[in-house]
């Protein structure tokens, strides 16, 4: 039992690790790139986030044949 509400016994500290982490991205690209979703829903992004990791893994892919 932690002995305070911020202190943990040893047995009791887990670190938790996310696979995710933030990138900032030019606010006026993030809007574009919103409005894009907006207006074509068919492309199949549901969110920014989900264009943006599309876009990368795509240029990823791209720079990794040059390699």
């Amino acid at each position: 039992m932690p002995l305070s509400d911020t202190e943990e016994t040893p047995q009791e500290v887990v670190k938790v690790i996310s696979p995710y982490l933030t990138v900032k991205v030019n606010r006026a690209l993030a809007e574009k790139i919103k409005e894009i979703i907006k207006l074509h829903p068919d492309l199949g992004y549901t969110n920014l986030n989900s264009l943006v990791n599309d876009a990368v893994r795509r240029r990823t892919e791209e720079l990794e044949a040059f390699c």
